[in-house]
Formats: C-alpha cells, sequence, structure tokens
C-alpha cells in the first residue's frame, strides 16, 4: 500500500506532507488575508496562517502573491494555511520515494524544528533529493506560536 505524499518546497528546503491531511491548495489572493497576514479567509472558515519560510528561518515572510496556500490538518479538528513557495505534485512512498530514515541527531534545521519532522525521504528519481516529511499528528500551531516567541538560529539547507 503506497502512502500519498504532497511535495512542496520553501527556499531550498523541501517538504512531504501526508495527502489525506491536505483539504486544498490554492494561490490566495491578497484580501483573503488578515491585515497582519495571520489568517486566511477559506471557504466560511477563518485559518491561522504558518508561513513555513519563516518557521523554517529560510527567509522573512514571504508577499502574499508569491506563494501557495495549503489548508492542511496537522492534527485532527486543527486546520490551519501553511504558505509554501511552491507545491510540486503528489508521490507515492513505494513507487518514487524510497523508505524513510530517521532524522539525523544533527545537521542542517534549528534543534526545536526536529520535533515538526519525523524522518527524511530521499526521492530515487530527481538525483536522490531529500525531503523533510512533516509529523503528523502534531499541534503544530502550538509549536509554531511557542517558536515566534522564542526564536531560534537560522539554519540554510
Amino acid at each position: 500500500m503506497s502512502l500519498l505524499l504532497v511535495k512542496a518546497e520553501i527556499d531550498a528546503y523541501k517538504v512531504l506532507l501526508d495527502a489525506l491531511a491536505v483539504h486544498e491548495i490554492l494561490k490566495p489572493e491578497p484580501d483573503m488575508f488578515s491585515s497582519d497576514g495571520r489568517q486566511l479567509a477559506w471557504r466560511d472558515e477563518v485559518l491561522a496562517v504558518i508561513d513555513m519560510g519563516q518557521l523554517l528561518q529560510a527567509r522573512q515572510r514571504v508577499h502574499v502573491s508569491l506563494c501557495m496556500a495549503m489548508v492542511y490538518s496537522s492534527m485532527p479538528g486543527q486546520k490551519i494555511a501553511l504558505l509554501f513557495d511552491r507545491v510540486t505534485g503528489i508521490s507515492g512512498s513505494s513507487d518514487r520515494v524510497a523508505a524513510m530514515q530517521a532524522l539525523p541527531p544533527c545537521g542542517l534545521l534549528p534543534d526545536p524544528l526536529y520535533q515538526v519532522f519525523d524522518g527524511v525521504f530521499t526521492d530515487m528519481t530527481v538525483s536522490g533529493q531529500q525531503f523533510y516529511h512533516m509529523r503528523r499528528p502534531f499541534d503544530l500551531l502550538g509549536f509554531h506560536q511557542r517558536c515566534m516567541g522564542e526564536g531560534f538560529s537560522p539554519a540554510r539547507p
């Protein structure tokens, strides 16, 4: 049985998310965001926004006209809007992506981010590119609020 994974990119980071947790991928219009950019109007709901580039310390907050938004449930009952540079496709874990390996104890991510990701997949079709797999279930919104208040060292892949 193949696990379906959505591939997304933010700066040089490549991320995999469980496809069953993705409600919708959209190119948001500026008027969908609150004035401070922390909320997104989606259908009849107002969702918290997490800019993945900001969370990964890859860059400053993205301009909304340059991003893709993914409505995602990081845990049951918690829909959030994740902002990425690109959403590049869907892949099955059994046919195109090698088995997930545990994250190494040290690497390119700031220490707190090891809570967000639970492993690394290697895509055998694109020169062995590595993708961080987002942990699920995980209180990503709570984690984001704690980290943005504390701050942590930037990292670059």
